[in-house]
């Protein structure tokens, strides 16, 4: 490293002090549990392809719910339910809602949720957790066409 002693420390003072604002936020957001994360990105509610279309198979109505402080999916499939636990939420640096969602055996997903507007948004990746399994991945299906926009039908 060339320059003075002091612009030296100077320079590595600065570095320091923004490792620890760095490390300072990420303890703040990992103190941030899932159903706070998912409250302040304004997530619970129900979601769906179209509000005016009956639930079924194609229109799928997804309800995120807090409960006892804890986060859940709970999915109506018009003949077919469920509710799975969501144990981690985050928002990311782009303001993206980052979700794991356990699914009972099976494995877990990892879902990336992006905002398209107010009370809107798209699944940008879709992924076995831990792996490199992906269904949506940057905001496209494994066919190429673009992910479907949910359209908030409902506040909690």
């Amino acid at each position: 490293m060339t320059g003075s002693p002091a612009v030296t420390i100077r320079l590595l003072s600065a570095g320091a002090l923004g490792a620890l604002m760095l490390a300072g936020l990420a303890r703040t957001a990992a103190a941030e549990t899932a159903a706070e994360a998912a409250t302040r990105w304004r997530l619970p509610g129900t979601w769906k392809l179209d509000c005016a279309k009956p639930t079924s198979r194609a229109n799928v109505a997804f309800t995120f719910a807090v409960r006892e402080g804890k986060l859940y999916l709970d999915r109506d499939l018009g003949d077919a339910q469920d509710s799975n636990l969501i144990p981690d939420a985050t928002i990311t640096l782009d303001g993206d809602l980052e979700t794991t969602t356990a699914f009972g055996a099976a494995t877990p997903r990892t879902v990336v949720q992006r905002k398209k507007g107010e009370d809107r948004f798209t699944v940008w990746s879709n992924r076995a957790t831990f792996v490199d399994d992906y269904s949506i991945k940057d905001g496209r299906l494994t066919n190429g066409a673009d992910a479907p926009v949910l359209t908030r039908c409902r506040q909690p």
